[in-house]
């Protein structure tokens, strides 16, 4: 199949030149990189787990990558993957399903404004809705997605917030728990640049408006992750809302999905 042709594992249907010359181009490019982590035993760790499983193989590959995070797996991957492609690696943005935008909230279209507070939620900041928004440490917490890779972590909590430097921007910081492959508990972060899109005119919300469609893209241990969240359902009060995500990791060959129900945190609307 097209959408996962792409793998950074030595297989048989490469056959052994390919194998062998992306081995080669691995050592030629990042020779110091392989070498410091392989250097340490947590990266070596997770190296050979990934060796030992599909690449393709997108949740499995993931709660290894997340269990063994350190910071010379993040090298060996920036120079490896991102940098050099030494697997000759693409992979695009899935444009279905096509999911139309929230039209209206509030009563009103949903305009740049209420996007923006739609992402922001509860978080405690200056652009939080006046009325909906409780204040909170966080934007939003996950009840559940559509993802078993990235949307089945226990404790998922949602920071959006304002750039500072970059107009229109947002921030995202998801932060959530790990349970890791040798039975650890430990809490992950990674960081996004939100910026807003434009879609098509089916897709539109209210009066042809773009507003609640983002694109995001983070760093994630040295790889590249694009993403297109739309804004597909909210309640007036910001108990719960539904954002929907379409991404891809090309320098891994991998593209993805995903959907997901949050809300606050319970008992919180009470106080």
């Amino acid at each position: 199949m097209a959408l996962v042709r792409h793998t950074v594992n030595p297989t048989y249907d490469k056959g052994a030149l390919q194998n062998a010359a992306e081995f080669g181009k691995m050592c030629a490019k990042c020779g110091s990189k392989i070498g410091s982590a392989l250097g340490d035993p947590q990266t070596k760790a997770a190296i050979d787990l990934l060796n030992a499983c599909d690449m393709r193989d997108q949740v499995g590959s993931y709660r290894v990558i997340v269990s063994y995070e350190t910071p010379q797996l993040e090298d060996f991957s920036l120079c490896i993957l991102q940098q050099n492609n030494c697997f000759g690696c693409s992979a695009a943005i899935l444009d279905t399903p096509r999911v139309p935008l929230l039209r209206t909230w509030r009563g009103a279209p949903v305009d740049t404004d209420a996007a923006r507070a739609l992402f922001i939620g509860h978080f405690d900041c200056a652009e939080a809705h006046p009325e909906a928004s409780l204040r909170l440490p966080w934007s939003w917490k996950i009840v559940c997605g559509a993802n078993p890779a990235y949307d089945a972590f226990p404790a998922q909590h949602q920071i959006f917030y304002p750039s500072a430097r970059s107009k229109g921007a947002l921030w995202y910081d998801p932060v959530f728990k790990v349970e890791t492959l040798d039975g650890r508990q430990v809490w992950c972060k990674r960081h996004y640049k939100c910026v807003p899109r434009a879609v098509e005119p089916a897709l539109a919300g209210g009066g042809g408006s773009s507003a609640g469609a983002w694109t995001l893209s983070t760093l994630d241990n040295g790889v590249i992750s694009k993403e297109h969240w739309t804004t597909v359902d909210a309640a007036d009060d910001l108990s719960w809302a539904v954002f929907h995500y379409s991404g891809c990791a090309s320098a891994v060959g991998q593209s993805y999905l995903g959907a997901r129900m949050i809300s606050l945190a319970l008992g919180a609307r009470a106080r």
